[in-house]
């Protein structure tokens, strides 16, 4: 089953062509990476599949639907989203950010503390961090408590606009494991944005490889594993890019 599907996605900026014509889907329960170099249109095209930013020509459907762009706030509500810089509220206490999502739902006290549980098991949060401010917190802990804010309402799609850009090597490859534990758990489609494509292969199962707005190249991990044996990551991708490492 498909839980996002782009037909013929266009989008402009002041006139300016930012992606051209993309058509692409994304399985439910599969996690897709879109890599591509800075300026490719990667983040234009995640932002698209939450509203963010409306095309100029084509078709979103999101979870069996087209985008109605008169109810948003519905979409979302759906739709997990986390980025670079984990995007926390500096006033809010970490608790107060994990469940802002589903205080604004609504959600009753009892199912709220249930779920706040179990993501932070999941996403390996000291419970004792909760009434911190996210400045208190090292890099890795605010990135996990991004994820167990974008996954709050359980949502059926996850967006991850570059997340781990800014974590240190090792930190990053902590967390990468968490994100690995999610999925086998809580399994979802995940998009996850990256110019990292040894981060692409670690964590996807497909790649979508965007270069100046146009799709260049979809193809799941393992074609991509056949198609070049034993060649680093960073050699695949400027391959792709049409270039020669």
């Amino acid at each position: 089953m498909t839980a996002v599907a782009l037909d013929q996605l266009g989008m402009e900026f002041a006139g300016t062509p930012v992606l051209t014509d993309i058509t692409v889907s994304f399985p439910e329960e599969s996690v897709t990476a879109v890599i591509g170099r800075s300026g490719s249109g990667k983040s234009t095209l995640l932002r698209s599949i939450n509203g963010l930013v409306r095309p100029t020509q084509g078709r979103v459907e999101v979870l069996g639907q087209a985008i109605d762009y008169e109810r948003l706030p519905a979409l979302r509500r759906r739709i997990g989203y986390a980025v670079q810089g984990t995007g926390l509220f500096p006033h809010l206490s970490v608790r107060s950010n994990i469940t802002l999502p589903a205080r604004l739902a609504n959600w009753e006290a009892p199912r709220l503390e249930a779920r706040v549980e179990r993501l932070l098991d999941l996403v390996h949060l000291d419970r004792e961090l909760l009434d911190r401010y996210p400045f208190e917190l090292s890099g890795g802990q605010q990135q996990r408590a991004g994820l167990a804010r974008a996954m709050i309402l359980e949502p059926a799609l996850l967006l991850l606009d570059e997340p781990f850009a800014a974590l240190d090597p090792l930190t990053r490859l902590d967390v990468h494991e968490q994100l690995l534990e999610l999925q086998r758990e809580e399994p979802r489609c995940i998009l996850l944005v990256t110019h990292d494509m040894r981060e692409a292969m670690k964590l996807a199962d497909q790649v979508v490889v965007l270069e100046q707005g146009r799709l260049l190249e979809t193809a799941s991990v393992e074609e991509l594993k056949a198609r070049h044996p034993n060649e680093e990551p960073e050699r695949i991708l400027l391959k792709l890019l049409g270039e020669q490492a």
